[in-house]
């Protein structure tokens, strides 16, 4: 058991640091290493490092709401300078609002630098749900890929591809960008709370 656990760091890293200039066959490597990481971590494997955070609440106007996020992370300690580093690499949100569902991920380089997010969300007419993935590089999207399916379709078309992002989705990688930002503070303000 020890050395798969060495193993999967071991090609865990490989992958990041090898990542260099983003494509998204690299960041689809790092995704699927990272996605076998969290399993390990959650089926005990080696000892996790995840923050699980649920939050339930009552919204007016649309009743009860649930929030929950995963947040995988690096907590390295450097015992020459006593200092800690956090950083932040792969986090899952799924949350409800009224009876609209969302999903989100986001995955992060060894800089912390968010290199993809996904989502999946109900339409606000409640006529279906589309998917978005962004692929990054130095905080620039250079994939957009969004998929759409209407109510009681069971599988999502391909509606658009390519590197430009045109003005009706602007909002949602806006959105996706900003909330792969808050998600590294939101790590270091939970152990600032800790100490």
């Amino acid at each position: 058991m020890k050395v798969k656990q060495v193993f999967l760091v071991m090609l865990l890293l490989i992958t990041i640091r090898s990542v260099g200039q983003n494509t998204e066959s690299s960041i689809r490597e790092l995704y699927n290493n990272m996605l076998t990481r969290v399993k390990d971590m959650r089926a005990g494997e080696y000892p996790a490092s995840l923050v699980d955070l649920t939050l339930k609440r009552n919204l007016s106007g649309s009743g009860p709401q649930a929030v929950k996020q995963t947040i995988c992370f690096v907590d390295d300690y450097d015992y020459e300078t006593s200092t800690q580093t956090l950083q932040t690499q792969f986090v899952t949100l799924s949350y409800n609002y009224a009876a609209r569902q969302y999903y989100e991920e986001y995955l992060y380089d060894e800089d912390e630098n968010l290199v993809f997010a996904y989502c999946r969300h109900s339409k606000d007419d409640m006529s279906g749900m589309f998917e978005v993935r962004i692929y990054l590089d130095k905080n620039e999207v250079f994939t957009l890929l969004v998929k759409e399916k209407k109510e009681g379709e069971k599988q999502y078309t391909q509606t658009y591809k390519g590197s430009k992002i045109t003005p009706e989705y602007t909002d949602i990688v806006n959105s996706l960008k900003a909330t792969g930002k808050e998600n590294t503070e939101l790590l270091k303000n939970i152990y600032k709370t800790l100490k």
